[in-house]
């Protein structure tokens, strides 16, 4: 388990490096299912469900960390359970990851994504290089209010073959 957490960490780091090299990361289609599947693996507390064919163009181990960023963040504020649905919606795959922890205060939403910003003391940079991260992806992230928890959406584009395909 220590030798594929060090791959894992290996790999991530080799694509941040590419990443702030080249200002854009690498593009591969791949499986929202199977980076989904990889995250639960991580995350026993993760229910999940991913529509067939999400296919996404993207680097997936930045992806992944993507995900593991908004986990993490949601079990350090109290949360349970997460809850993350994928589904493809007018050319899009729409990412929902719900949790059901303290949420967030209306006069902090403004500020998530701003680097530097936080609300426990951290470097308030987790957030920002998530919006980064998946605006380099052609995509985009919103954190939506809810009665109780937090849920934030990610839009990715659909790989264009399943656009193309019609599937």
């Amino acid at each position: 388990a220590v030798v594929r957490d060090l791959e894992r960490t290996s790999s991530l780091l080799d694509s941040y490096l590419a990443f702030a090299r080249l200002g854009k990361p690498a593009l591969r289609p791949f499986s929202l299912e199977g980076l989904v599947k990889s995250a639960a693996a991580r995350w026993p507390l993760l229910r999940w469900r991913v529509a067939p064919e999400c296919t996404v163009v993207g680097d997936e181990t930045l992806l992944a960390r993507v995900l593991d960023n908004l986990i993490d963040n949601a079990t350090s504020a109290g949360a349970r359970a997460v809850d993350l649905r994928g589904e493809r919606c007018d050319g899009t795959v729409r990412v929902r990851i719900a949790d059901d922890g303290p949420g967030i205060p209306a006069e902090v939403l403004p500020h998530l994504f701003e680097p530097g910003f936080s609300t426990r003391g951290s470097t308030g940079l987790g957030l920002s290089i998530i919006a980064e991260t998946v605006a380099a992806h052609g995509g985009s992230i919103r954190c939506e209010p809810c009665a109780s928890g937090t849920s934030f959406v990610i839009e990715l584009p659909l790989h264009a073959d399943v656009v193309q395909s019609g599937a």
